[in-house]
């Protein structure tokens, strides 16, 4: 038996909003602040957890949301990278913010995980 969310979705929802909020303070004010990401350490004392009976379907559609995410985080950074480099050279990210695409990648990541977390739970629902 494994122990989860009772509300898989919402759970998913916050860890996205926790992802993309990082992401956007950190485009606006510099790297420092990568610390809000620590705002999932919240999840655990706002949702409560269930005990799931099939923990084996539980990690096969984590596992499963995991590849997603990383399929999804690495597709679109490619796109955003193609289109910085040819397109919006200056305009996007000066060449001195390199660093900060690499520090992005974590909070990036965390948000595609929370999003694709929410649309698996939400077609999950459905059948």
């Amino acid at each position: 038996m494994q122990t989860w969310y009772a509300h898989s979705r919402v759970a998913f929802a916050f860890e996205s909003a926790a992802g993309l909020l990082t992401v956007v303070l950190m485009l606006l004010f510099g790297p420092r602040l990568l610390f809000v990401l620590a705002l999932l350490a919240l999840r655990p004392l706002l949702l409560s957890k269930t005990v799931y009976e099939e923990s084996a379907l539980l990690w096969r559609m984590h596992y499963q949301i995991g590849k997603i995410a990383l399929g999804a985080t690495g597709v679109s950074l490619l796109v955003l990278w193609g289109i910085s480099q040819f397109t919006l050279r200056t305009a996007f990210l000066p060449d001195q913010h390199g660093s900060l695409l690499l520090l992005l990648l974590v909070p990036y990541f965390v948000f595609m995980h929370g999003l694709v977390g929410v649309i698996v739970g939400l077609e999950r629902e459905h059948q």
